[in-house]
């Protein structure tokens, strides 16, 4: 069985081929650090970016640790390009309340991408049809 690491990073990318095959995604790019950060600029809303975040030490058998959130994508790639903070970490780009309890304590998901799907889709509106937020 693959480690955890692994994992999130097989299934984010899964989920990053998903979102760009069905034009949810614009872009996608996934960063390997201590934690696992992948993005995903949304297509019919290009000022917004959903970041995944997975917690590779905090998995459980069987299961992954996500949380999840929606970001200003300007403001996040304005505070890269200053240095302020590291990749994942432009927390001043969060835009609250779009994840609901994913983006506030996360969540430990099974190991399979329908279900990081589907909790993704359950928690955030402009998931169910990748449409542009009014």
């Amino acid at each position: 069985m693959s480690e955890p690491r692994q994992i999130i990073i097989d299934l984010f990318t899964e989920l990053g081929k998903k979102y760009l095959t069905k034009n949810i995604a614009a872009s996608f790019e996934l960063n390997e650090g201590h934690d696992i950060h992948a993005f995903y600029r949304l297509a019919n809303n290009p000022d917004r970016v959903v970041h995944l975040q997975g917690y590779p030490e905090l998995c459980e058998e069987g299961s992954i640790y996500v949380s999840a959130r929606l970001r200003d994508y300007n403001k996040m790639m304005n505070i890269r390009q200053a240095g302020i903070a590291s990749i994942g970490n432009e927390h001043e780009a969060n835009i609250p309340g779009a994840f609901k309890e994913l983006e506030q304590h996360g969540a430990n998901l099974p190991q399979n991408i329908d279900a990081l799907e589907t909790a993704l889709k359950k928690a955030c509106k402009l998931l169910k049809t990748g449409k542009k937020k009014k």
